[in-house]
């Protein structure tokens, strides 16, 4: 199977600024998470040495290669199960044990949502261990409502979505763009 986002092995830092100046893709957007555990971003660059070690042992390979190299979390094909295996893995230190296993990120709906053309899907909702996402009792189409609160970010919503209308969209701390 292709990679949906196929990326040079050794990308340059010039296509990685390239990027940043692209406008936002509908289907893809900019910013990405990169793997649980992840330090700051500017200690992040500073410690992955892009050994690949986090993209070998994961379990549901979520984890790609991004821009540069660096390791981010795409959620096309699958979620992140929070397993903590890309965090064993990191010999660097680029990504910690934390708190938590989970992506440091936050679920956000776009405007090509199926319930916003009439269209009744729970494809999200089904694909939430986590039990985040609900449809309120509506006369009209439901539209998904997250719990922001509960969220782990894992992407299970986002690889599941006909219509790629869902995104984790990565908290400041986790921000590879």
């Amino acid at each position: 199977m292709a990679q949906p986002y196929p990326l040079a092995k050794n990308s340059s830092r010039r296509s990685l600024f390239k990027r940043l100046l692209q406008p936002e893709s509908p289907t893809r957007p900019m910013l990405l998470c990169r793997p649980p555990g992840a330090v700051p971003e500017v200690e992040f660059f500073d410690h992955c040495s892009r050994c690949d070690a986090c993209l070998l042992v994961c379990p549901s390979q979520v984890i790609k290669r991004g821009d540069g190299g660096f390791p981010v979390l795409d959620f096309v094909a699958a979620g992140c199960t929070g397993c903590g295996d890309c965090i064993s893995a990191c010999l660097p230190k680029a990504l910690q044990s934390a708190a938590t296993s989970w992506p440091k990120g936050q679920v956000s709906l776009n405007d090509a949502c199926l319930a916003d053309r009439g269209v009744t899907c729970q494809a999200c909702k089904d694909a939430c261990d986590f039990e985040v996402i609900r449809f309120p009792v509506t006369v009209a189409t439901p539209i998904p409502v997250f719990d922001t609160d509960r969220c782990v970010a894992c992407g299970e919503c986002v690889s599941v979505c006909p219509v790629n209308s869902l995104a984790i969209i990565p908290l400041a701390s986790s921000t590879a763009g």
